[in-house]
């Protein structure tokens, strides 16, 4: 089974987490699907009856190509904001070959966010304001923005390096490996999958990572601004094993190739995370990185 994912015109808030694998292929059968923050997932999914949440288009998408009836599915996405509660999985089933493809309709900037909404705000007698978190034992936090802008965070040390170097970092010496900040989307084995006009903004991690395996992949004309991390990663490190040795070693055929990021804007990027970048290639193969614009990268405090 092949899939093939492209992503259109959004802005993006959120963690997101994509596993798609497959090569390009030809649909013959199309379907479209309708959301609208005003729909309801019990509605047909049409323009004037749309659905109401990306996973229920998700799941509406996947029971169409299971018919046999449909290779080519569009989620079209009207204005308004997706609220998320938990990442959104793109992965193959054993269906024919088929594609998935989200957008935003014409002349709207849908936005998708894994961001919770406070309210309820009061000062305390030592003159703070506070509001409760709902579910916040489940919750682990990272940033907090007012209408928009990310609010400072307090840190330690106050200033300078932080121990992280382009969004890697050593937890423990007994590890033996690095740990990588997670990215809003992230992508293992995906081939031919594209991010076409979209804006990725206010995370809490890094924007998009490419990572093992990923092949073909296209990242064109976005946006990504007010990262906490890198702004796009692509490949991986050294330190995955298989059977006890290196990947690199052991199946060089794993690594990631002829990705293409080009004509993006890359800024305010390492606002939390010190020492990252705008564009990180680990150990790639026929990566091209053309025509971008890259600016504003936080160094220092």
């Amino acid at each position: 089974m092949n899939l093939k994912l492209q992503i259109s015109c959004l802005t993006c808030k959120f963690f997101l987490l994509l596993l798609p694998a497959g090569s390009l292929v030809q649909p013959v059968f199309a379907q479209e699907i309708y959301v609208s923050p005003l729909g309801n997932d019990l509605n047909e999914g049409t323009k004037s009856a749309p659905l109401a949440t990306v996973s229920g288009a998700k799941k509406r998408a996947y029971d169409a190509v299971k018919t046999d009836k449909y290779s080519d599915v569009t989620i079209c996405l009207q204005e308004g904001i997706y609220q998320i509660t938990e990442p959104v999985v793109l992965d193959p089933s054993n269906e024919a070959d088929y594609s998935i493809h989200f957008k935003a309709l014409p002349g709207t900037r849908p936005v998708i966010s894994g961001g919770i909404q406070l309210s309820g705000w009061t000062k305390n007698s030592n003159g703070f304001w506070e509001a409760k978190v709902p579910n916040f034992k489940d919750l682990k936090p990272r940033g907090l923005f007012i209408n928009g802008q990310r609010a400072k965070r307090a840190r330690f040390p106050n200033e300078g390096y932080c121990g992280v170097q382009a969004c890697h970092f050593d937890l423990r010496p007994e590890t033996g490996g690095w740990a990588v900040v997670p990215a809003a989307v992230s992508a293992e084995w995906a081939e031919d999958c594209s991010f076409q006009d979209c804006t990725i903004e206010n995370v809490g991690g890094s924007g998009i990572w490419l990572g093992p395996g990923c092949k073909n992949n296209r990242i064109r004309n976005s946006v990504f601004n007010d990262i906490s991390g890198n702004g796009m990663m692509i490949g991986e490190g050294r330190d995955r094993e298989i059977d006890g040795e290196k990947w690199w070693q052991a199946a060089p055929g794993q690594v990631a190739l002829e990705n293409t990021v080009e004509s993006c804007a890359v800024k305010n990027c390492g606002v939390q995370f010190y020492g990252a970048v705008g564009i990180w290639c680990g150990l790639t193969a026929g990566t091209v990185i053309q025509n971008n614009e890259i600016m504003e990268i936080t160094a220092k405090n």
